[in-house]
């Protein structure tokens, strides 16, 4: 089949929706399909285009046998504010969607910012009948109405629901990324259960494992090796809830052998480090995004991993930090709502101590419980966690569902 896959970020971008698009375009290829990824030219997390590359209207590069069509945007800019972002998805639904009035596929695969970024494809895929698998990260408007962007009784709010349901009730397929969404879409949206999958996010685990550590990058950071490190690894944007973690040092404080790590990129790091220093907490250190190549090292180097989230956002999705964690086989101390499919999945498999999101007491209450903990039972912990990756966030297990899907939707194209 001739598929164009749309997607809102793409490597050398490294967040982990990129690189999963990445691995899907050339899984497609090496199944015998011709693949034309668009995407916007990289620029993600600051907002600024990445060296080596010119914005302009339209550039094409072969990459791996795929063919990537990188699109003028709209940029985000460092402070991301809420008109950028909205004009970013705009703008990208208007040029993407040019390229399918322009190129005709056989499939299109919508991974991109809802609404906004999709209705215009949606128009195109529509009026020319062309099949769409809607790839869903994040329910909209509802994530808006968390944030306190939008009213949920907000004319908007209405709108903005009715156009969604349209996107999903007229895709061939909806890819959804836990239960929680699976029965979102099925009883809120009223999509047709047949039209509704899912398809757990993934991680390549050959190239993300547990590592023997030497203590070397312990000692370039200044952590202690008898020191007991508790290290959230991620964007801290304003979803994370990772300021959350400051307030967890400072309850922690008297312990001086724990060590909170933060390492990252995001619109709240500035205010982490402000406040680390107004209030002296020399067991909170704050450290840049560590290099790509040394991510097993650095997380293994750890005791247990931090999960924090907003508690104004849903809890909807397992968030790709979390597979990370677990790969890497380490507890995992996570704040999550208690119906969600993340606390669900710790406490049922005993990969950690799941929280309340926002509470940085019950937070703190955990990291003294885990390090408390005898070393043994840590470490079943984190073998268990390995095991989860293993059995459930494969990139081996999601790219066989993915076949069986594109498949029989060419068997439907073939017969025709």
């Amino acid at each position: 089949m001739n598929i164009m896959f749309i997607v809102g970020v793409y490597p050398p971008e490294g967040e982990p929706t990129a690189v999963m698009a990445k691995q899907i375009a050339e899984h497609l290829v090496s199944q015998g399909h011709s693949v034309t990824i668009v995407c916007p030219f990289p620029n993600r997390p600051h907002g600024e285009i990445f060296p080596g590359y010119k914005r302009k209207w339209t550039s094409v590069t072969d990459e791996n046998g795929v063919r990537v069509m990188r699109v003028l945007t709209w940029l985000i800019g460092r402070k991301r504010t809420f008109i950028n972002r909205l004009l970013e998805n705009i703008s990208f639904g208007i040029t993407s969607s040019l390229k399918v009035l322009g190129n005709r596929p056989d499939l299109i695969f919508l991974e991109t910012w809802p609404i906004f970024a999709q209705l215009p494809v949606m128009f195109y895929a529509k009026l020319f009948n062309i099949p769409v698998i809607n790839y869903i990260k994040d329910i909209y408007p509802e994530g808006a109405i968390a944030g306190g962007i939008i009213s949920p009784d907000s004319p908007v709010s209405k709108i903005l629901k009715y156009i969604d349901t349209a996107i999903c009730t007229n895709s061939w397929q909806n890819i959804v990324i836990s239960n929680t969404m699976y029965d979102y879409y099925i009883k809120n949206r009223g999509v047709d259960s047949s039209k509704v999958r899912i398809l757990w996010d993934w991680l390549d685990l050959s190239s993300i494992h547990p590592v023997q550590v030497d203590g070397s990058w312990r000692r370039e950071v200044g952590i202690n090796e008898s020191d007991f490190v508790c290290m959230f690894s991620g964007t801290m944007g304003h979803a994370s809830g990772a300021d959350i973690l400051v307030d967890v040092a400072s309850l922690l404080k008297e312990y001086k052998k724990i060590k909170i790590v933060c390492i990252g990129e995001g619109v709240l790091k500035e205010h982490i480090i402000s406040e680390k220093a107004k209030r002296t907490l020399d067991n909170l250190l704050v450290l840049p995004f560590q290099p790509r190549e040394r991510i097993c090292e650095v997380q293994s180097s750890s005791d247990v991993l931090l999960l924090t989230a907003s508690p104004t956002m849903g809890t909807s999705s397992v968030p790709s930090k979390f597979i990370t964690y677990i790969a890497i086989g380490k507890p995992v101390i996570c704040g999550a709502g208690q119906n969600s499919d993340l606390s669900q999945i710790v406490n049922t498999k005993k990969l950690g101590i799941s929280v309340l999101p926002g509470s940085a007491e019950l937070m703190a209450n955990a990291i003294r419980q885990m390090m408390e903990m005898d070393t043994r039972e840590r470490l079943e912990m984190g073998q268990r966690a390995r095991a989860v990756a293993l059995d459930k966030y494969s990139m081996e297990t999601a790219m066989k569902e993915l076949t069986m899907l594109i498949n029989r939707l060419n068997n439907i194209y073939n017969n025709k």
